[in-house]
């Protein structure tokens, strides 16, 4: 033994536990067992949740790329004509999530609709 006691290498019923912990978790209707996803329970659906998400990741990345365009006008350094870039790479991304978060809602809102 390399633990040095017995019960170390006894099985616990982890099969159990394993239920045990599942039933404490936020999500789970105690009379039901079913497991409610972070998106009902935050009041919405995945949608939604994901384009909102997306909306504040734009914002943030436009705010991000203003204000190093702000920084490289007042001082051209190399430091700053990086972070101009990096800053334009994130929100050309930021804008492509946004977009393909719009489109997906939009379908999930068809679906709902049908």
């Amino acid at each position: 033994m390399i633990g040095g006691k017995m019960e170390c290498d006894v099985n616990r019923g982890t099969a159990e536990r394993a239920k045990r912990e599942l039933d404490m978790t936020i999500g789970r209707n105690p009379v039901t067992g079913k497991v409610t996803s972070k998106a009902e329970l935050a009041g919405g659906n995945k949608a939604t949740n994901n384009l909102e998400a997306a909306q504040m990741n734009f914002g943030k990345a436009e705010q991000a790329l203003k204000d190093a365009e702000e920084a490289y006008e007042g001082d051209r350094s190399t430091k700053n004509s990086r972070r101009v870039d990096k800053a334009r790479k994130s929100f050309e991304k930021a804008q492509r999530d946004l977009e393909a978060a719009e489109e997906i809602k939009e379908k999930a809102d068809r679906k709902k609709d049908k």
